[in-house]
């Protein structure tokens, strides 16, 4: 395809990226892999630290009404908030971030983690189910 672009021959192509290797100019391939294309979505955690009391209690109602929203909890200390997120794309992603800091300017620091895999668990405590919780977990 590159050669059919450039208007050469692959073997021009090959042989110039070989010269560009040899002479460290090219010192690294990677791919880059959209993992929506493969079945799996973008993970985020999101952890919010808020200050001004009317944004805490506006952000979850406007989280918990757009599309990309898993769940959302409550947290002590450093982070009020911490939401658990999923997106198509990169883009779809820095769109949702774009807003939610435009909407609420008093978001005071923020801190975003991507999540390699998501894992639901079939395993509950004890005091939670009310049994003896030797149910193991299960990845699904």
């Amino acid at each position: 395809q590159l050669s059919q672009e450039l208007s050469c021959s692959p073997d021009t192509i090959k042989n110039r990226v070989s010269s560009l290797i040899r002479s460290g100019v090219l010192t690294k391939f990677s791919a880059t892999i959209n993992p929506y294309a493969i079945g799996r979505p973008i993970l985020i955690c999101l952890w919010l630290s808020v200050f001004d009391s009317t944004t805490l209690k506006e952000i979850p109602p406007w989280v918990s009404r757009q599309e990309c929203t898993n769940g959302m909890v409550s947290t002590l200390g450093r982070w009020s908030l911490l939401l658990f997120l999923h997106f198509k794309t990169n883009e779809e992603w820095r769109a949702f971030e774009n807003e939610l800091f435009s909407r609420f300017p008093t978001i005071l620091e923020y801190r975003a983690d991507i999540l390699k895999e998501q894992v639901k668990l079939d395993w509950l405590p004890p005091f939670v189910q009310g049994q003896e919780g030797d149910k193991l977990p299960s990845m699904k």
